[in-house]
């Protein structure tokens, strides 16, 4: 990787936190949590849970470190707003937006930029005993035609996901799969066969610092060769809810290690998430 390319894979995601940070800053002076608010354990354990009555802008930062022959740095940045809409006084509808930046290695053609965007739907019942789930279709949207960004398909699928939680534990986990059904041009792709599984195991405590332990495992099934299926990072993550004036917000610093993984993927990854989570009016 180039000296330009490493100081671009890092200066961008820098520079978004100090957009973030300082638009924090300024809300700071504009007065202190209302009366009545949730407690940073509560919040805590809503942003553990993806199928929470809360909304939500995840900024995440990841470096995954040794990729390709050269063991070089690829970085990703994600932009993933969560908003749950309420359609009946039973259900709720929640919609994830996964919007990707990358910048890849030499190795892998050194491109950056957008990637595919994901986009979920969970319809789920409204629940108070601490137990929730949801179901819906998930979409690869291929907003990209550089083919080191993008997989160049229109693909669907199921998703799913379950969670339980009492007291400060978080139970759970989420699962999807997509097809591609639909090409983006005249060239050549590799259909897409692709699955995620995501459990969850989080505590959450009373001042809102959460531990949190997951896997992120993404399964290939048309890999060329079985031993490039999988990718299984073992991730632990530790945020911390903060305040700054009346928008709360959750700082997260982590990583994890690849305990398997294809040819050429990352050993191992570095992850810094910050999370508005903007206030909602209505149930």
């Amino acid at each position: 990787m180039t000296p330009i390319r490493i100081v671009r894979s890092i200066i961008l995601p820098l520079g978004l936190a100090a957009v973030l940070i300082t638009g924090a800053r300024g809300a700071a002076a504009q007065g202190v949590a209302p009366e009545g608010a949730p407690s940073q354990q509560e919040l805590g354990k809503k942003l553990a849970n993806p199928l929470t009555e809360m909304v939500s802008i995840p900024i995440q930062f990841n470096w995954l470190n040794d990729v390709g022959p050269n063991e070089e740095l690829r970085s990703v940045v994600y932009i993933q707003p969560v908003v749950p809409i309420s359609i009946t006084d039973r259900w709720n509808l929640i919609g994830r937006w996964v919007m990707p930046y990358v910048s890849n290695p030499e190795s892998f053609g050194g491109s950056t930029g957008m990637g595919d965007i994901m986009a979920q739907a969970f319809f789920s019942p409204k629940s108070a005993n601490g137990f929730t789930w949801g179901v819906g279709p998930m979409f690869n949207l291929p907003t990209t035609t550089d083919p080191g960004l993008g997989l160049g398909k229109w693909a669907a699928g199921p998703a799913v996901a379950a969670m339980y939680q009492k007291g400060g534990m978080t139970y759970g986990g989420l699962a999807n799969n997509i097809w591609s059904f639909a090409g983006t041009s005249a060239t050549p792709r590799a259909d897409v066969n692709m699955g995620y599984f995501q459990p969850v195991i989080a505590h959450t405590s009373r001042n809102g610092i959460t531990l949190l332990f997951s896997t992120e495992a993404v399964a290939d099934w048309n890999a060329p060769d079985p031993d490039d299926r999988w990718s299984v990072p073992m991730n632990l993550l530790v945020s911390k809810i903060t305040r700054f004036g009346m928008i709360p917000m959750s700082v997260q610093f982590g990583g994890g290690y690849y305990v398997v993984k294809p040819s050429y993927g990352p050993s191992w990854q570095m992850r810094t998430t910050f999370t508005l989570i903007m206030p909602r009016g209505g149930k």
